[in-house]
């Protein structure tokens, strides 16, 4: 009986320490996370003032903070339906609320391509994608827009977008990618 209960114990530590190891580490940006409730992100030194902001300059039509924090809610005091998301700026950075969880960021650094994706790749490793586009504007003026992308284990896309232009610094872009739409038979 003894016996019986050691291995059923060692069994279930077993298990719980796999699945454990299985869920990814949240990929972190200033104390902020991909997924992060929405009642979290206001409670951050980065989301109070945007949230005080928002409260302070919302239109009658615009939902409450509470509202949008609330994912059950579909619907405002007024009965109409609730945006998809909701975009807080600020003066470098853009954060999306949909579905009351942080679910993008987007900046502007004030660092070249270069720097931006040499911070990242010490950070997370080497990109999973690394594009150089040549562009020509319609005066005949030619650059190259580089594009590095990491898809990390927790789902999370980051995005660097730069390019060789002089003095134009470099746009950082955190997210979970869109689902695609499965393939639908036409017949």
């Amino acid at each position: 009986m003894k016996r019986a209960v050691a291995i059923v114990a060692l069994l279930h530590l077993i298990v719980s320490t796999a699945s454990a190891q299985t869920q990814p580490e949240h990929t972190t940006f200033q104390g902020l996370w991909i997924g992060m409730s929405a009642a979290e992100f206001g409670a951050t030194e980065k989301g109070k003032p945007l949230v005080d902001k928002y409260e302070h300059s919302r239109f009658r039509f615009q939902p409450s903070w509470q509202k949008l924090c609330d994912p059950n809610t579909t619907q405002d005091v007024a009965g109409k339906i609730m945006p998809a998301s909701v975009t807080l700026r600020d003066d470098r950075a853009a954060y999306t609320i949909e579905k009351a969880k942080l679910t993008s960021i987007f900046l502007t650094t004030s660092d070249s391509f270069e720097t931006t994706s040499g911070f990242l790749t010490e950070r997370f490793g080497e990109p999973t994608t690394n594009k150089v586009i040549p562009v020509q504007n319609g005066f005949g003026a030619t650059w190259n827009v580089y594009l590095a992308r990491w898809d990390r284990p927790d789902n999370v896309r980051i995005t660097v977008k730069g390019s060789d232009k002089l003095n134009e610094p470099a746009s950082v872009h955190y997210e979970i990618p869109e689902q695609e739409a499965p393939k639908v038979n036409p017949y």
